[in-house]
């Protein structure tokens, strides 16, 4: 982050200085050591994991044993002499029970941003609009690409939408009981803290869940053509724009990643693929 908030000043003063708005760049080429980086974050959820990180999301006995260590895990306060205890909520508390329900709701949502390949928002703005039962089609506005992606339904997410109380057109999709939106940060605390419940990999967060998508398609041998429409990445020259896939050639991808999540990989799909991808 630091690296790229570094990069951007250094734009912004080169563009000052070819507008002659000053005379030079304070910043010279070299003047500043970039700090090392490993790149972006390539972890992904394996089958096994993503079905224990779903779990958790309807595993209320797991989620207050997840509070329980906590509490235990923490110090105890002492005022004067009284032990006020570690100050952790308690798992048989009223709270911590609406703390569950708040999660529960999430797990939908998180579900159906592997079936979308979406970032987070991306799939909290989708509107009931832009949803096609009838050709079986969901389009999602993408802030990064300032492009709509239009991809099938699969099977699974199709049973989900079907099942969720209809809105009037300009309606969110996916909303809480209270009728708002999910946004990105009750999106990264839910998954970390299933993450903690299903006991898997610390490190997995939302953007994951979009690399998961990716991944596993990847590793089933999924063409590169296919996933990057199904990902929603820009064409990159004029050449890739006239290579555009139909709708229709994106139907057999929805339906392997659905038969990934619930079967895991075949034998034949190699775990050693090479499934970096830009996210």
């Amino acid at each position: 982050t630091i690296n790229r908030e570094l990069n951007t000043a250094r734009a912004v003063f080169n563009f000052g200085e070819q507008e002659e708005r000053i005379i030079r760049n304070p910043i010279a080429r070299g003047s500043v050591q970039l700090l090392p980086s490993r790149g972006p974050r390539q972890g992904f959820f394996e089958p096994e994991e993503w079905r224990a990180f779903l779990a958790a999301f309807d595993d209320y006995e797991g989620f207050k044993a997840h509070l329980q260590r906590r509490r235990e895990e923490m110090p105890s306060r002492f005022v004067g002499e009284k032990d006020m205890g570690s100050g952790r909520r308690n798992p048989e508390s009223e709270a911590s029970r609406e703390q569950f329900d708040r999660l529960q709701e999430a797990g939908a949502f998180i579900r159906a941003m592997l079936f979308s390949c979406a970032r987070v928002m991306e799939l909290a703005r989708m509107r009931w609009r832009d949803v096609d039962f009838r050709r079986g089609l969901a389009t999602l506005f993408q802030e990064k690409t300032q492009a709509e992606k239009v991809i099938p339904i699969s099977a699974p997410w199709r049973v989900d939408l079907i099942a969720r109380p209809r809105g009037l057109p300009d309606a969110y999709v996916y909303v809480r009981s209270t009728g708002k939106p999910f946004y990105e940060e009750e999106v990264r605390r839910a998954v970390m803290l299933a993450v903690s419940i299903a006991a898997i990999r610390k490190h997995l967060t939302p953007h994951s869940i979009r690399h998961t998508a990716l991944s596993w398609l990847a590793i089933a041998g999924a063409p590169e053509a296919h996933r990057k429409d199904f990902a929603g990445h820009s064409r990159k020259s004029v050449a890739d724009g006239y290579a555009h896939l139909t709708r229709g050639s994106l139907v057999p991808v929805v339906a392997l990643l659905a038969r990934i999540e619930a079967e895991g990989f075949r034998e034949e799909e190699s775990a050693q693929e090479d499934v970096r991808a830009e996210v």
